[in-house]
């Protein structure tokens, strides 16, 4: 869970290997209200291993996997 019971994704990219901070970018579908995350815009603390993504809203992890959600992300970023 992130800060004030928002729910909280963290990405391990570290075995992309970057050598520079890379670019994120999240979708997020599911069967009802994926409204309640924020998209590429709720990336940050982006860093050559990890990045972070968090709900706007209030939300349990038994609602997101009731509403079966599913947050795909993509990094793109020099790694030689």
């Amino acid at each position: 869970m992130g800060s004030d019971g928002r729910l909280l994704l963290t990405v391990d990219i570290s075995g992309c290997q970057f050598t520079d901070m890379p670019v994120i970018t999240t979708t997020v579908n599911g069967d009802y209200d994926d409204g309640r995350m924020t998209g590429t815009s709720a990336v940050y603390n982006v860093t050559k291993a990890t990045a972070y993504s968090e709900s706007d809203t209030k939300i349990s992890v038994g609602q997101a996997n009731s509403w079966k959600w599913s947050v795909n992300w993509s990094a793109s970023g020099f790694n030689c």
